[in-house]
């Protein structure tokens, strides 16, 4: 049995009229009395007695009429849905995030700017770093991505991937009020040997956490790490507490706590492009509205 059966029969039931129905469903009589008895026949059953002016359907017709107006509902409503999730109206869409994209004004706003033009759309958040991002998207596990990336060839790496960079963010230094080099307008690397540094765990980020090394070398740094910690709150926390100094990024300087002053480092070189990331092949509506949103958003590099 064929979902135009169902239309077919749904017709006669409201119009109890084999004619009426039929000129409601532009098929000739005939054809129309002829299908119904088919379905008849097929379900083993009577589903209108015929009376000389209409047709009268029966107890069992009239239980099979629940379940065929609840199909086709269902059917009106599916179709519906794909409408509106083609149109980029409807749908979920999946957004990874790091701890940088928490911190910039971009990724709220965007989220926000998106939401009030799309109020049907639900959106999944997950937080993860660049590589298991970068993967999720390719596998199609995430639609896109917020993400921070160093160094820039590793853009370059995955050609089916575009990567649209909302801003580049840079290290500061973050030290107590009361530390001696807090009244400096900048500092240098050199002015940091032997100081106790806050620091986070390799496995957090470790092609930064290697990188970062590299450049403190080249400036004649060798970091001595009294503390690492895996999160940003917790790292924030040992700074307000004076337990030493630390390195954070630029996009997170108004969350820094009180007591904490933040230097420029005129000689550490490392900056951070931040990309807004999805599959260059996809068909997705929403991903593609998304990224309208980020682009009205963006702000050039800081």
């Amino acid at each position: 049995m064929e979902l135009r059966h169902l239309k077919y029969f749904l017709a006669v039931a409201e119009e109890q009229n084999f004619h009426r129905a039929a000129r409601r469903l532009r098929l000739a009589q005939p054809a129309l009395s002829r299908q119904i008895r088919n379905m008849e026949e097929e379900l083993g059953t009577q589903l209108f007695e015929r009376v000389p002016k209409g047709a009268r359907i029966t107890p069992s017709g009239r239980a099979y009429l629940e379940h065929v107006r609840r199909i086709l509902a269902e059917v009106d409503a599916a179709q519906t849905h794909v409408r509106g999730i083609e149109k980029g109206e409807l749908g979920v869409l999946r957004i990874g995030f790091n701890d940088i994209a928490s911190s910039d004004s971009t990724f709220g706003a965007s989220l926000r700017l998106f939401r009030e033009r799309h109020p049907g759309v639900r959106i999944q958040l997950r937080a993860a770093p660049f590589s298991d991002q970068i993967e999720a998207i390719r596998k199609e596990d995430l639609d896109a991505g917020f993400l921070s990336s160093f160094p820039h060839h590793e853009v370059g790496d995955y050609p089916e991937l575009e990567f649209n960079q909302v801003a580049e963010f840079h290290f500061l230094l973050a030290v107590p009020q009361s530390h001696r080099l807090a009244k400096r307008p900048t500092v240098q690397l050199r002015d940091l040997v032997e100081q106790p540094f806050i620091w986070f765990t390799r496995n957090t980020y470790p092609l930064i956490f290697d990188s970062l090394l590299v450049e403190c070398a080249k400036g004649g740094l060798t970091p001595n790490i009294v503390q690492e910690a895996e999160t940003r709150d917790a790292r924030f926390a040992l700074l307000g507490a004076g337990m030493g100094i630390g390195f954070v990024h630029s996009a997170s300087a108004h969350q820094i706590p009180q007591g904490v002053a933040l230097k420029r480092i005129s000689d550490l070189h490392f900056p951070m492009p931040y990309f807004f990331v999805y599959r260059k092949q996809t068909k997705a509506a929403l991903v593609k509205q998304f990224a309208n949103a980020v682009r009205a958003l963006q702000k050039p590099p800081r």
